[in-house]
């Protein structure tokens, strides 16, 4: 990821002498090989939403649709891990907008990750049966799962304009879905700890209820 950081400091210089980038954005598009073709459209949708030329959730929506061109299942783990590395920062450009489109924007956020989410659990299910009786080797892959997993919590907790309303309704229930639908004991465990740490206590205690039936299902 150092020479995608390096291109786009380079890139943003351009952007200081004037340069667009939506030109950029779009030939690189048209690059023939799937993996530099979707890392480079993250890479420079992030510099577009730095230079004010495309909104956030415009992005969002391209990289969903390009993380499905990539079918190996490894590959998918570290790119999705990279798209939520890469919004970290620029999550921050939805707390300036007014309060009724933020809530519609980070809607929009909340499903991204939400898919995200759902794309690394699965992926990670694929891996785990192909490797299964592998241990070193299905130990690395859980530290991947681990670490995209996580990554991916984080920045969905803290899509600006979240409050108790929208996690209850919009968030908690995919994520139960999500923990129902996996038969993995290790994928349930850490998911499970995942919303519990990455939430705010306050959420917690509103949705203790079904946090709890939640809970004793899984045992």
């Amino acid at each position: 990821t150092s020479n995608l950081k390096f291109l786009q400091h380079q890139l943003l210089e351009e952007v200081k002498k004037g340069r667009k980038l939506a030109d950029v954005y779009d030939a690189v598009q048209h690059t023939p090989k799937t993996v530099p073709r979707v890392y480079l459209m993250t890479c420079i949708g992030a510099c577009c939403i730095d230079s004010k030329e495309f909104a956030l959730i415009d992005i969002l929506g391209d990289n969903v649709d390009m993380a499905k061109a990539l079918q190996h299942p490894i590959k998918g783990l570290f790119y999705r891990l990279y798209i939520a590395m890469e919004l970290k920062e620029r999550l921050g450009e939805l707390a300036k907008e007014d309060a009724e489109r933020g809530v519609l924007l980070a809607a929009g956020c909340i499903q991204f990750f939400l898919t995200n989410i759902h794309e690394v659990i699965k992926e990670f299910n694929r891996i785990q049966d192909s490797v299964a009786k592998d241990k070193p080797k299905l130990e690395k892959i859980r530290n991947n799962l681990s670490v995209a997993l996580g990554e991916n919590f984080q920045r969905l907790s803290s899509v600006p304009f979240l409050d108790v309303n929208l996690y209850k309704t919009n968030i908690l229930p995919k994520l139960f879905d999500e923990l129902n639908a996996c038969k993995n004991a290790y994928t349930q465990q850490y998911i499970l700890n995942l919303i519990i740490q990455s939430f705010p206590i306050m959420f917690h205690l509103v949705t203790l209820p079904g946090l709890l039936v939640i809970c004793i299902a899984l045992e």
